[in-house]
């Protein structure tokens, strides 16, 4: 339903949804990486470009980099491709971490690993 009259004419997949879904991807490779000890807040997005429109029943394939990252935040660079070609891109998007009490580690873990279609925790 997203696609519904978002542009006159197109049914075309929104641009702030497309850095939504790498942000999503980033933010889950930030918590991951630090054996969900952290939970990944966008705060910023610099430098998005968009070249083509995505459309339904494209395949969108994301492509993460983490730049940096310490305890407080992380910085990473996105791509998305349809078909092998590059849909969009931006150069950098900046998160802070909230540490995540011990006592909601494990479902944290879980939650994040049963939304992304990954292998559950205990397996």
């Amino acid at each position: 339903d997203f696609f519904k009259n978002h542009y006159e004419k197109k049914k075309a997949m929104p641009e702030p949804l497309i850095i939504e879904a790498l942000a999503q991807v980033g933010g889950w490779a930030i918590s991951v990486s630090r054996n969900h000890d952290f939970i990944a807040i966008m705060v910023m997005v610099r430098n998005a470009e968009f070249f083509e429109f995505v459309y339904p029943g494209d395949q969108l394939v994301l492509h993460v980099e983490i730049m940096g990252l310490n305890e407080y935040g992380g910085v990473i660079k996105g791509e998305a491709f349809v078909k092998g070609k590059l849909v969009a891109r931006f150069e950098r998007l900046t998160y802070v971490l909230y540490k995540v009490p011990l006592e909601n580690k494990e479902f944290v873990k879980n939650f994040q690993l049963n939304q992304s279609g990954g292998i559950p925790a205990n397996k």
